[in-house]
């Protein structure tokens, strides 16, 4: 079989809806195509596009929530259908087939490109339809994707994609949205990818499809860009208004960030990567306070569990013989605590058996437990297999539920919920779908079971989160996962968290020194100081973060800042409020910000943290910093 592009050719018949318009069209080829038009709200229209004669039934949505109705005007006239809200309008021509999008008072935002060819005859972009496997007598034997084509301005940058670890204008480029644990921040791979793209010039666009979604923003062609959908659905929202509206409407669409509780935004420390003890645990933890450095979390790490077991939520009893004695202790020195785990049994562990007899776990295609190889063999060689939970079978997710119950009532306070980037395509969920159509939704299902456990204990929550899905922000918050040791590390990660900002979620962290390696004191010191004023704040790596371990000038600066942070909680809270309400996240990017500020777009190693404080951290061994300053009267912190 070949692969092929089969774009739509025109509208054979059209119906009204409430608030919208359904089209029956031809592709080339003879196939049937369903376009759906539906406004949502005056900001919103989306546009579903499914093979055959009427839309196929969806199974699967990232949509939790609604903007108020707003009045949509449907008119045809001319060989065009119209669709009309106050601030947004799209013009459908019948025969060819075009979509064209435009503001309420007809400036052009973008329209779909049938001949993207150069004047060599070669097609640089596909036209709006499918790409498909066939052969000459039966062109369309499977669809592989649905696939939109639009005119990219030359004025035009988009944003978001995820935690991108990347430059934050994503034009130019081509992103996929698949989870992937990208082992650092050096690449385009992301733990977090989310299929919004939020422009300068209007709109933005985002895709509720939990299949891969990949953009191709003017790298196939600098005439246009490409949204391209596996599977047999392309189903995207264009949102009108300011970067602040779309994200706001993103939200609205998708779900609001709850409010943390305020001891969340105090400092969290960490047994590390490291095989901690009770003792260890006790001497740092005191240590903390004699040096007279504000903390409020401990978090006990993957060492909580017994080695190669995990994640079978047992204590290692060895080194911990009475854990809720600990736990207590620590409550009484003013920390709360938080446990590592991630959504993956050990086949070493007893646990695996149990579950497996259930049907807890994911299956491969003949029924059997899918088991994987899911660790680092660099960081983690004994992991060996291991099985997912499914979260989509009842009975999983009452003993998922359960254990995590049986430790709150332990004295935990919340849970750090690594991983969940893994499942593989051709798995089988208990829901009937596939890994293919649940690989990019699973850690938004595992996230959201911890955390309404936590709700159900507790009344409020946090969770410390590496993974993440459209709705992820629901259920804060979430960190940058393992970057490198290094300065180059240190401002990758920080645009990663700028481009998650950039997709709607409103908390983020990282952790300070890097992850994977041994940090300078000097790194160290410049990674405290971003990490500090960042919405959260973490030490944690693969070895010992402690500050004092670094010398004593890193010691002195390492606790000025974090009582300076201690400072600021209820500045940081009061915008934990605020993006509860409004969906704008608490670190936010020059071009959120200063949209009406070209200028200050290319900017994107510097950020405000909220709207009062603008945040150019070190980036460079040499001290070297250069910082924009948008328009306005602006006053030095230190001076």
């Amino acid at each position: 079989m070949e692969s092929r592009n089969l774009g739509i050719t025109r509208a054979l018949s059209w119906h009204r809806l409430p608030n919208g318009a359904q089209f029956q069209c031809a592709v080339v080829g003879l196939v049937a195509v369903n376009v759906t038009l539906t406004t949502v709200g005056s900001r919103m229209v989306r546009i579903r596009i499914t093979p055959g004669t009427v839309p196929s039934p969806k199974t699967f949505t990232y949509v939790v929530g609604q903007p108020a109705p707003a009045e949509c005007r449907v008119e045809e006239r001319d060989g065009r259908v119209t669709l009309m809200t106050t601030s947004l309008a799209v013009e459908v021509t019948l025969d060819p087939w075009q979509l064209t999008f435009r503001t309420a008072n007809g400036c052009l935002l973008t329209h779909e490109v049938l001949d993207d060819v150069n004047f060599g005859g070669h097609q640089l972009g596909p036209r709006p339809g499918f790409e498909v496997e066939g052969f000459p007598h039966d062109p369309a034997r499977r669809i592989l994707s649905v696939v939109e084509n639009l005119l990219l301005d030359p004025e035009d940058h988009f944003y978001g994609g995820g935690e991108k670890f990347t430059r934050l204008d994503l034009v130019g480029r081509t992103i996929r949205c698949w989870q992937r644990n990208p082992y650092g921040a050096r690449q385009e791979l992301a733990y977090k990818n989310i299929p919004l793209i939020v422009g300068t010039r209007g709109y933005g666009i985002f895709v509720d499809v939990p299949t891969a979604v990949t953009f191709h923003l003017g790298s196939r062609s600098n005439r246009t860009y490409t949204v391209e959908a596996a599977g047999q659905e392309l189903d995207y929202y264009v949102i009108a208004g300011t970067p602040k509206e779309i994200v706001a409407g993103y939200t609205d669409l998708t779900g609001k960030a709850a409010v943390p509780p305020e001891w969340a935004f105090g400092l969290w420390a960490s047994t590390y990567f490291i095989e901690a003890t009770d003792d260890s645990v006790r001497e740092q933890t005191q240590r903390l306070r004699t040096e007279g450095i504000p903390c409020d979390v401990y978090n006990f790490d993957c060492f909580w569990q017994r080695r190669f077991m995990w994640c079978d939520f047992e204590w290692d009893t060895a080194r911990f013989p009475d854990p809720p004695r600990l736990l207590k202790e620590l409550h009484q020195h003013g920390f709360h605590v938080c446990l590592w785990e991630n959504p993956y049994i050990s086949t070493q562990s007893p646990l695996y058996q149990e579950l497996a007899a259930k049907g807890c776990l994911l299956r491969r295609p003949d029924g059997s437990v899918y088991e994987s190889l899911l660790w680092s063999q660099r960081s983690e060689r004994g992991m060996g297999l291991c099985a997912m939970v499914d979260f989509t079978n009842p009975e999983a997710l009452a003993w998922f539920r359960g254990t995590h119950e049986r430790l709150l009532a332990q004295g935990v306070d919340t849970f750090k919920t690594d991983f969940a980037e893994e499942v593989p395509a051709d798995a089988r969920f208990h829901n009937g779908l596939t890994g293919a159509e649940m690989h990019n939704p699973y850690p938004l299902m595992f996230q959201r079971e911890v955390f309404e456990a936590i709700r159900a204990h507790h009344g409020r929550a946090v969770i410390w989160a590496r993974s993440g899905a459209p709705g992820s922000q629901r259920y804060p918050i979430h960190w940058s996962g393992d970057p490198e040791c290094s300065f180059v590390d240190l401002a990758n990660n920080l645009r990663g968290g700028l481009a998650l900002a950039m997709s709607g979620f409103a908390h983020w962290s990282q952790d300070i020194g890097g992850f994977w390696g041994n940090p300078s004191p000097e790194l160290y010191i410049r990674w405290a100081q971003c990490g500090f004023l960042s919405p959260l704040s973490r030490i944690h790596g693969a070895t010992a973060r402690d500050p004092w371990l670094f010398g004593e000038e890193a010691l002195r600066i390492f606790r000025r800042y974090a009582r300076f942070r201690s400072r600021l909680v209820p500045y940081l809270y009061s915008y934990a409020w605020d993006a509860a309400e409004t969906g704008i996240p608490l670190m936010r990017p020059m071009v959120l910000e200063f949209p009406d500020d070209p200028a200050g777009y290319a900017f994107d190693l510097q950020y405000c943290l909220g709207r009062e404080l603008l945040i150019s951290p070190v980036l460079r061994a040499d001290g070297g910093v250069t910082t924009y300053l948008p328009p306005g009267r602006w006053m030095d912190w230190w001076t």
